[in-house]
């Protein structure tokens, strides 16, 4: 996967993680993400982080033989979607598939997304996610929970119609502009 900044500089995101040196700083690239780092030790730092967290995540089986799976579901539906900007966050967790939302809520958008409970507008297109618990903690500390955004659980339902509680951030703040599709990548 390339990125293409306005720039003109390309970085190709593919394969395993490493981390590289641009005029304007540092950054780990790898596995279809671009992480930017304050600097080369931070990158080192990051790198090394990623790296045993994918060993991690691939869900090596116990004595037992059976996988031990992450231990939270989450339905993510702005910047922490795939080629979103905080998607970085996910990067050891496992994808389970686009998802929608069971109940009707409005999405604003301001740069960032807020989804409120407030208002019964459209379903909500996101992704659910498998995350552990050091994963949610750093998606708490992103979305402020609990003072700004509030973690709570819902309904979401998998294309192919599983239903699943997950946890959603919510925002009931009408901030930004309505989207009413639900869906904050295809907002104007």
């Amino acid at each position: 996967m390339k990125l293409e900044f306005s720039d003109g500089i390309t970085l190709e995101t593919s394969g395993p993680f490493r981390k590289l040196h641009l005029e304007d700083g540092w950054y780990v690239v790898g596995a279809g993400f671009c992480i930017p780092t304050a600097s080369e030790e931070e990158a080192d730092e990051t790198l090394l982080q990623m790296t045993e967290k994918k060993i991690l995540a691939d869900n090596e089986p116990n004595d037992d033989g059976i996988a031990s799976p992450p231990e939270h579901l989450i339905f993510v539906y702005g910047t922490l979607r795939e080629n979103q900007w905080n998607h970085y966050l996910l990067a050891t967790s496992k994808y389970i598939g686009n998802a929608k939302t069971k109940l009707r809520y409005a999405l604003y958008g301001s740069g960032v997304p807020f989804l409120s409970r407030t208002r019964a507008i459209s379903i909500v297109t996101g992704e659910a996610y498998a995350v552990d618990a050091a994963t949610l903690q750093r998606l708490d500390e992103l979305e402020g929970h609990p003072d700004a955004y509030k973690r709570e659980s819902a309904e979401v339902v998998l294309q192919d119609g599983t239903e699943l509680s997950a946890w959603i951030y919510f925002y009931d703040v009408a901030e930004g502009d309505l989207i009413e599709s639900g869906d904050f990548l295809q907002r104007t």
